[in-house]
């Protein structure tokens, strides 16, 4: 049992259509509130390519290939 604002019992076991029905209506409200953004670092990169970056995974595998870069120079400087 949960208690709702005026300390009164409350029966969570709703019937299953209209609890399912609420659920879905509740997560496809928060998908619109809070779109799922990309990274800004991919944002940019796809934008300032001049069109040689086609989409977010292409953008992606340039960051990570960056990302490889860097790690093996710094290993290389550091020997």
């Amino acid at each position: 049992m949960e208690y709702n604002e005026n300390k009164e019992n409350v029966d969570l076991r709703v019937a299953s259509d209209e609890a399912e029905g609420e659920k879905a209506e509740i997560t496809s409200g928060l998908s619109n509130r809070y779109p799922a953004k990309g990274s800004k670092l991919v944002d940019m990169i796809t934008k300032y390519s001049g069109g040689l970056v086609k989409n977010e995974k292409q953008a992606s595998y340039i960051v990570l290939a960056f990302v490889a870069l860097i790690i093996a120079i710094t290993i290389a400087l550091w020997i």
